[in-house]
């Protein structure tokens, strides 16, 4: 089977249904890394401890039954991981309601997608918000049976000849320690670490994740607006 051709080329509204799908998919797919930072976490451990107390305290149970409070811990933590990240991806992503309206609308703002010719059309989106000289970089997402080829890679390349077109100054995303790999390929792409914060997971829990705020310092583009 011959090597399909990606076109990576700006958003249209037949577009819809796989960009949606792929940005939902893309926002569940981290679940399991998060599940294994928060067993890494000093919180974990204390609802162990927490709920093996209050078993023999409050519940009369024996000693030595209190050791199910480490399964029900862990099951409880990754249902509530999962139950966390399909709220935000069915409920939090608003600017993906209407792409069209929301991104296409200006020139100074865009969603790219990647299709590939002879098999899932759309492989991955970046999109872009004017923020005055700075341009935000979100809903950055690859489909798995796409990733190691090299698209992410050359989206990015697309993305940032885009933004000096356009007369940004520099490019911002925000990336998380669960996305490790994502945030090896900014850094190769010249992204440096701007800042770095902590952001509770659960807004009622001390489960907390490093999040990396990027900038980008775009150079001036010598080609065609017609690059586009």
């Amino acid at each position: 089977m011959s090597a399909p051709i990606v076109v990576i080329r700006p958003y249209r509204p037949e577009d819809n249904k796989e960009v949606q799908k792929l940005i939902f998919k893309g926002t569940m797919d981290p679940v399991n890394t998060f599940f294994i930072k928060a067993l890494t976490r000093e919180t974990y451990y204390q609802a162990i401890v927490f709920t093996a107390a209050m078993m023999f305290i409050l519940g009369g149970v024996k000693l030595y039954w209190t050791v199910l409070s480490i399964p029900l811990v862990t099951v409880v933590t990754y249902i509530g991981i999962w139950a966390a990240h399909y709220y935000k991806a069915t409920y939090l992503h608003p600017d993906m309601k209407d792409v069209q309206k929301t991104y296409m609308s200006s020139d100074k703002t865009c969603f790219f997608v990647a299709e590939a010719f002879f098999d899932y059309p759309i492989t991955c989106q970046p999109i872009f918000l004017d923020l005055a000289v700075t341009a935000w970089l979100c809903r950055m997402a690859v489909a798995k049976q796409w990733r190691c080829n090299g698209i992410a890679s050359h989206l990015i390349d697309r993305v940032t000849r885009f933004a000096s077109i356009k007369g940004f100054a520099f490019i911002e995303l925000v990336t998380t320690e669960c996305h490790a790999k994502a945030r090896s390929l900014y850094e190769k792409k010249g992204f440096e670490i701007k800042q770095l914060y902590h952001k509770k997971f659960f807004h009622l829990s001390g489960v907390a994740i490093t999040m990396y705020l990027m900038q980008f310092k775009t150079r001036p583009y010598r080609g065609s607006a017609l690059d586009l």
